[in-house]
């Protein structure tokens, strides 16, 4: 199975900082075994859901894919692959009676979102993932409350980081 990596960047400081982002600008490349793309979001005001669909756009249509948000860390290994392995539309991380990310969506799942209107109030993925049949859920129970973190400063993370 092929991973890929889309890396959407607010700042064009990095772009210019770090090579790889800039070549991964006009194609992908390799990184560690992983394809890495970076996608720019134009139009940041229209809210995160018009990022995700920025990114979905250049994902190729029949992968599955892992979306796991900026503010949040990366799930660990072990647990990453009960996801990965779990067979599914969609596969959601529980940890203590808590939904989080990484979630898996199947390409006939996340293919749908690119239809969506990014100005209606209810194109949130939380809402989108409510109307999808409970059948093609499945919840995976995981040890790593990371899974439910959102840390949206420095502070958060260093604490974070202190913490493990």
């Amino acid at each position: 199975m092929t991973y890929y990596i889309f890396i959407w960047i607010i700042y064009s400081y990095f772009i210019a900082s770090i090579g790889l982002f800039k070549d991964a600008l006009t194609d992908f490349v390799s990184y560690k075994n992983l394809k890495v793309k970076v996608v720019i979001n134009n139009v940041p005001e229209l809210g995160s859901f018009s990022t995700l669909k920025t990114v979905l756009k250049v994902v190729p249509k029949k992968s599955t894919i892992i979306l796991n948000h900026i503010d949040i860390p990366i799930l660990n290994t072990a647990e990453l692959n009960k996801i990965i392995s779990t067979e599914n539309d969609v596969v959601i991380p529980h940890f203590k009676n808590k939904n989080g990310h990484p979630i898996k969506l199947s390409a006939d799942i996340w293919n749908t979102l690119l239809d969506l209107d990014v100005t209606k109030a209810d194109t949130r993925l939380d809402i989108q993932l409510k109307k999808i049949n409970p059948i093609k859920i499945s919840t995976v129970e995981v040890f790593d409350r990371a899974i439910t973190l959102n840390l949206n400063s420095k502070n958060d993370w260093n604490s974070f980081l202190e913490n493990q």
